[in-house]
């Protein structure tokens, strides 16, 4: 008669097998973190061209943006539908990260107090469109991407803190200057011709104590 002996794992080898386990499950869940940013990356890219270039067709005969708005920043209900039905994307819906996009007219040549955003007589030739709650590591992939290609007009765009202040960093005055730009206390300023954005500036721009969220404004004329 054959005995047949079956011997379990030992406590080392059943510790070293869950070890295992445990390693590549983190792998597992980094690399699914790394495709989920790199997936939202790509559509924000693609609804944001999708956006402004719908804003400029619309708005092709004419060089006055007032009015885009509605409140608080939100695209006009009726002008958003429009491009709902010519683009799919739906303006008023919230981004892949789970903020607003804004929609903003706005003078092209601002002061640093706002003088000439709102000219008194009413006609804001530029116009910012902005999205918020950008974690930091979509932050960084973001600012290093050169939206200069991403449609004609670009006046340059803004990195903001949070959301509380969105289009703020958008309210620059014309870009004559060159490199990274400090916009108040909340943010960076970047003029089109200086992009794309460099890795240094990026981290700059993208590591803000005690937060981690951003939020992106891009200015069009």
């Amino acid at each position: 008669m054959i005995k047949n002996n079956i011997n379990g794992l030992s406590m080392i080898e059943m510790i070293g097998v869950l070890a295992i386990i445990g390693i590549l499950s983190i792998g597992g869940i980094a690399g699914y973190s790394r495709a989920m940013t790199r997936y939202r990356v790509n559509r924000t890219i693609d609804e944001t061209s999708r956006l402004v270039n719908a804003i400029r067709t619309m708005y092709m005969t004419q060089r006055n943006f007032n009015g885009i708005e509605q409140n608080n920043g939100q695209m006009n209900a009726t002008i958003a539908k429009s491009i709902k039905n010519y683009t799919g994307f739906d303006p008023l819906s919230s981004n892949v990260f789970g903020g607003r996009w804004i929609v903003q007219s706005h003078h092209p040549n601002c002061s640093s107090n706002n003088q000439y955003c709102n000219p008194q007589s009413g006609i804001s030739t530029a116009f910012v469109v902005a999205f918020e709650k950008v974690p930091e590591d979509a932050c960084m992939e973001l600012a290093t991407i050169n939206w200069a290609n991403a449609g004609d007009g670009l006046i340059g765009f803004g990195i903001g803190k949070g959301e509380t202040r969105t289009v703020y960093s958008a309210t620059k005055k014309d870009c004559p200057k060159g490199s990274m730009q400090k916009s108040g206390s909340n943010g960076y300023w970047v003029c089109a011709q200086d992009l794309p954005l460099s890795p240094a500036d990026a981290v700059t721009a993208c590591s803000f104590a005690g937060n981690n969220t951003y939020n992106f404004s891009f200015k069009y004329k």
